[in-house]
């Protein structure tokens, strides 16, 4: 029944035990902000690409294995707070969401990231924090209006040498990042033969899972890409 509500505007259900979402929430369709932190959720339905109005939705603290393609018909969507799930990838659809800003999907698990996040034309803030990236695709450089990049705690070996097309005002690489400025050497990918990004805190080593009991938000300001 809660399809029904055609005109409801915020929904938050964050703190119960939801293991899972109505299909019948595709009804509401004058939603612009969708709350549903700390559950149980595993899947959210498909019927989220119906919510065209919608411009803020938040499902951190649960346990999410993926994201339906449908996420990318929130053709209104702005924010999207994805933290402390098991999210072993982001669907290519995400590229398609031209108004997203803020897109936050911390301490999951991901091992990939799918080129498309550079049709985000909108982003300004990434934070990719402790999962298991091993490299961020080139392609991220095409979101031209990104100026903060965090991708702390993973196990990149170096990054895309197309970053410096970028306007970055803040790139964190690591929690011991002391310096304000990092100085980024130019080399080559001997594996691939393409030009890469590396400095003095690249690789990142493979860190320990924190748990959750320990997490606590960063609000660090990051380091800004040196072009020398």
């Amino acid at each position: 029944e809660i399809g029904n509500l055609k005109n409801l505007l915020c929904l938050d259900v964050s703190e119960n035990r939801l293991e899972r979402l109505p299909e019948e929430i595709s009804g509401l369709t004058s939603l612009t902000d969708l709350v549903i932190s700390q559950n149980l959720l595993e899947m959210i339905p498909d019927g989220i690409g119906k919510l065209k109005k919608l411009s803020i939705l938040k499902v951190d603290q649960n346990r999410l294995t993926q994201l339906p393609e449908a996420v990318g018909d929130c053709e209104s969507l702005t924010e999207l707070v994805l933290t402390e799930n098991r999210l072993l990838t982001l669907p290519k659809s995400i590229g398609k969401l031209k108004k997203l800003s803020n897109l936050n999907a911390d301490r999951n698990k991901l091992v990939s990231l799918p080129k498309e996040i550079g049709g985000c034309c909108s982003l300004t803030v990434f934070c990719v924090r402790d999962n298991r990236l091993t490299r961020i695709p080139a392609e991220v450089s095409q979101a031209t209006e990104l100026h903060v990049l965090d991708v702390a705690g993973n196990r990149l070996l170096h990054l895309p040498l197309s970053l410096t097309a970028l306007k970055l005002k803040a790139l964190w690489l690591s929690d011991n990042q002391s310096q304000p400025l990092l100085t980024f050497q130019t080399d080559t990918d001997h594996t691939t033969g393409e030009k890469i990004l590396t400095c003095v805190l690249l690789p990142q080593l493979p860190s320990e899972p924190t748990c959750q009991g320990e997490i606590k938000n960063n609000t660090h300001m990051a380091t800004r890409i040196s072009r020398s």
